[in-house]
């Protein structure tokens, strides 16, 4: 009995050095899957918090947009107060009036491929001359206006308001419309698309920001699934060693009962064999 205790007791050894290995490497596993829990979590709490900001900006930038809205409309109805034979007779005129040649000085700073300077001749072949004009404006990109052209407008606008001396409200429309009923078309379209712009301008930073952290967002969400998955796999095995181990452990406590037992059993027999040599 004596070498089958030597035995159970090198087995016995064997298992507490497997055991102690898994018990090692499970820890050391636990605390990979603590990390990652941690950082799983604060990535989900940084995004949800990411969704709120962006859903903000989205809403501001949909207000302003919605707010443009009646300004674009305005713009193109504008239009319907002009025909080509008009824009004809305008371009026909030597020396127009001062109030019609700045109401088409500020279209032309705002039409496609004009340039900085604005005399009456190249408001004619750059602006008037064009056979397109109206299509090209009911189609004009209100995105694609360049800041210095829009400047340039602008500040013609300003010294129009000040050489009529009306203010810049209902008035000025009426009296840039007695002198052209086409001009007044082409006023409006021009106050409405600066109207407009200015929107956009005010818009796009915000709309650039929602887009770029929309793109944040989903590179986020796609690093936090695979860190969850990567977590998810890490507790399968986890789970897998934890069950391992108990089946060693179980292992190991059946054969240390098995040695303590053989261990009394062996004492006992011992104590007898002393006692009957006492005798």
């Amino acid at each position: 009995m004596s070498k089958v205790l030597e035995v159970k007791n090198v087995e016995i050894g064997e298992k507490q050095v497997v055991v102690s290995e898994m018990i090692k490497d499970i820890t050391e596993k636990s605390e990979v899957a603590g990390v990652q829990q941690k950082a799983a979590a604060e990535k989900k709490d940084a995004l949800d918090k990411q969704s709120v900001i962006i859903a903000r900006e989205d809403a501001i930038a949909t207000k302003a947009l919605d707010e443009a809205i009646p300004a674009l409309t305005a713009a193109k109805e504008a239009l319907n107060d002009i025909d080509q034979k008009a824009l004809t007779e305008i371009k026909a005129l030597a020396s127009p009036p001062a109030a019609i040649e700045a109401v088409c000085g500020i279209a032309y700073f705002l039409y496609p491929k004009t340039g900085a300077s604005c005399s009456w001749a190249e408001i004619k072949v750059g602006l008037l001359g064009d056979m397109r004009l109206l299509n090209n404006l009911k189609e004009y990109e209100v995105s694609k206006t360049r800041a210095d052209a829009a400047n340039r407008a602008k500040k013609r606008m300003g010294q129009l308001v000040k050489d009529i001396g009306v203010g810049d409200g209902p008035e000025l429309q009426a009296e840039i419309t007695k002198k052209s009923f086409a001009t007044g078309g082409m006023f409006k379209w021009c106050t409405a698309t600066l109207k407009c712009y200015d929107i956009y301008k005010n818009v796009e930073p915000l709309r650039k920001k929602a887009e770029a952290m929309k793109k944040e967002k989903e590179q986020g969400e796609k690093e936090l699934a695979e860190t969850e998955a990567a977590l998810a796999a890490l507790n399968k095995n986890l789970a897998e060693l934890n069950a391992n181990k108990k089946e060693k452990e179980d292992e190991l406590n059946e054969l240390k009962a098995t040695s303590a037992e053989m261990t009394r059993k062996l004492n006992s027999a011992s104590q007898l064999i002393s006692g009957l040599g006492g005798e």
